[in-house]
């Protein structure tokens, strides 16, 4: 296995960047600038590989004492890089887990096809809830139920078929404000802004 490039990162338990070697620089394209207390390592992943991979790496290199494994990286002009990446977890002088170190190089002899880690119809299933944040459809459909529900109790006649078309036009409408929100977020320079953290399903454009 031909090795090329040899980059060092290491992370605290949100992901967020805290040193970042010459190799790194090179593999991906970013300055030490750019991503030192900024970056996330999710940032060189994409964002299925993230959702249906990563967790699950970082587990068994805490349990384990490592994880190791060939996977896609991008590059900051977007090309694919195939790599194997070393995983293990940062402790401080306590012995306290503090966050994360991944030792990657590239892969010559590989190309992305090769090692791209196996996408799951659960996990792009779960891309799309993240990206609509459909838990938050709650707040939609929630009370239209409620107050149908209400309504029928007490005598009214509820069209439960208007009520459907309702709970449809809602949805939709909750939908495209999130979407609308999420892109101002992106365009309006929010998202780097504010990027002290990241939740799945409310974390903005940055979780799509």
């Amino acid at each position: 296995m031909n090795k090329e490039i040899k980059s060092v990162i290491t992370c605290d338990l949100d992901g967020k960047l805290e040193t970042y070697s010459e190799g790194a620089e090179k593999l991906f394209g970013y300055s030490p600038d750019e991503v030192i207390g900024k970056g996330r390592v999710s940032d060189f992943s994409d964002g299925q590989v993230v959702l249906g991979h990563v967790v699950g790496w970082l587990k068994e290199a805490v349990e384990k004492g490592e994880w190791e494994g060939d996977t896609v990286f991008l590059h900051k002009d977007g090309h694919e890089i195939p790599c194997h990446i070393k995983i293990t977890p940062t402790k401080d002088k306590s012995g306290n887990h503090i966050g994360y170190c991944g030792v990657t190089t590239s892969l010559t002899d590989k190309t992305p096809d090769e090692v791209r880690p196996n996408i799951g119809i659960m996990t792009k299933i779960f891309t799309w809830l993240v990206i609509m944040r459909l838990p938050f459809l709650t707040a939609t459909f929630v009370p239209l139920l409620l107050g149908a529900a209400v309504g029928s109790f007490i005598g009214f006649d509820v069209s439960w078929g208007w009520l459907g078309l309702t709970i449809l036009g809602g949805s939709l409408l909750h939908i495209g404000t999130n979407t609308a929100n999420d892109y101002f977020d992106h365009t309006s320079g929010t998202d780097e802004a504010n990027y002290n953290y990241m939740v799945p399903y409310s974390g903005g454009s940055r979780s799509i």
